[in-house]
């Protein structure tokens, strides 16, 4: 200011050609390669580089929560059985005593957990780490005699191609034989890094982001965040005293939840200016949603069973929708899964009970699934019909129906009208 009185209003102007007076001294030296600093802000994705903090994460979301519980849930509803290929008939459960004694094994895996449970686990372990570990217990004699489920972020290859699993907290390591373990993934991971890829993985951003404005909005009531309105004077108020005089009384009588009925009186130029969001602008739904569709997408779930916001606004769902969205649930989400589940399961028992793949098999049961019972429904019509037209012969019919053919050939006929 002096430097540009002395400019204006001296007669002779003293120029003082100082160098801290350059624009490049204040703006920076120019460069056309600098980048603004919100070009360089990138999302903070750390969190899901750690197993255990996305695992606690993931806990904290009810969108993953339900379809984990669902998918759980589904899998579960059918039972796993150990079959023999009959030939003609087809697989048939086994009765013979090896695949017995594999069948009371995968019914009660260890005393704490039915086979239902051990199902369930399995797949929520699967669905957040990727994949999951199932260890064999051995008796004296080699064959196992229990299955416990093992936390797959606490197992450690050594070099050797042997296992360690120390759990956290614990002082001591256990050494684990590979023979001993059976990896069931979620999906293979076609970078060949992991043992399995989950949906949580795939799904990380969203999931993050849903969590993220839980933890923003959470954060913003508690803490008071910006006031959601200001009281605005036309005149200029000096005395801080008088605003913290103010600021106090309209605390006592208009502050807190019970004082939300009461009606403030403003007089003398006074005036509210709201300058925040209201909540439900910041519950930011749109995003809710889009979030929350992504996520169930990952899972195979269906929005509707989940409620999520969007299958939420579209209204409850009738009882033919809701057996519609189960048996998609059915068919798409668990029934992939069980097949994985069995084949992983297969690979690591059935050897052991000296049972070959090609004779005997580990495969889900789900003649008892509500969802899929339509199915059965329609195909017995279909069958029934083909053998009424006389496309079938009475055997064909039979075995299409998981039935035996009839003794001495009576079966070889088709049904033709009396004309």
């Amino acid at each position: 200011r002096t430097y540009l009185d002395n400019l204006l209003s001296s007669p002779n102007p003293v120029f003082d050609h100082r160098v801290d007076s350059s624009p490049l001294h204040f703006r920076g030296q120019y460069d056309p390669e600098r980048v603004p600093d919100w070009q360089q802000r990138k999302a903070n994705w750390a969190l899901w580089d750690s197993e255990t903090l996305r695992a606690d994460v993931v806990r904290k979301s009810v969108i993953v929560f339900a379809c984990l519980t669902y998918l759980a849930d589904a899998v579960a509803e059918a039972t796993l059985t150990v079959e023999k290929n009959a030939g003609k008939d087809g697989w048939q459960p086994a009765e013979d005593r090896n695949a017995l004694a594999l069948q009371s094994l995968v019914a009660r895996p260890n005393p704490y957990m039915e086979d239902a449970e051990f199902d369930s686990l399995l797949i929520y372990q699967m669905g957040i780490q990727g994949y999951a570990v199932v260890e064999k217990v051995r008796s004296g004699q080699g064959l196992p005699v229990e299955l416990w489920p093992l936390r797959p972020d606490w197992l450690a290859k050594k070099p050797d191609g042997s296992y360690t699993y120390k759990p956290d907290g614990s002082n001591t390591t256990r050494p684990i034989p590979a023979d001993d373990l059976i990896f069931l993934p979620w999906r293979h991971d076609d970078r060949m890094q992991r043992h399995g890829v989950s949906p949580v993985q795939v799904a990380a951003r969203e999931i993050g982001v849903d969590s993220a404005l839980t933890d923003f909005l959470k954060t913003f009531l508690d803490s008071g965040g910006i006031p959601p309105f200001v009281m605005t004077y036309p005149d200029v108020i000096l005395d801080e005293s008088q605003i913290e005089a103010m600021q106090e009384k309209w605390r006592q009588k208009y502050g807190g939840s019970k004082a939300w009925g009461t009606l403030p009186i403003l007089h003398g130029g006074y005036n509210i200016v709201p300058i925040g969001n209201n909540i439900n602008e910041m519950a930011w739904p749109d995003l809710r949603g889009l979030t929350e569709l992504k996520i169930c997408q990952a899972f195979r779930v269906p929005a509707e069973l989940v409620q999520a916001r969007e299958a939420f606004v579209s209204g409850a769902l009738t009882t033919t929708e809701a057996d519609g969205a189960m048996t998609q649930l059915q068919r798409y989400g668990a029934a992939p899964l069980r097949s994985r589940l069995a084949a992983a399961l297969g690979r690591g028992l059935l050897p052991e009970f000296g049972l070959d793949h090609v004779t005997y098999r580990l495969a889900f049961d789900v003649a008892g699934i509500l969802a899929l019972q339509e199915d059965t429904d329609a195909l017995h019509t279909r069958i029934r019909a083909n053998f009424d037209a006389g496309l079938l012969t009475m055997d064909e019919a039979r075995l299409a129906l998981d039935l035996p053919e009839l003794p001495n050939a009576q079966g070889k006929v088709f049904k033709v009208p009396s004309s």
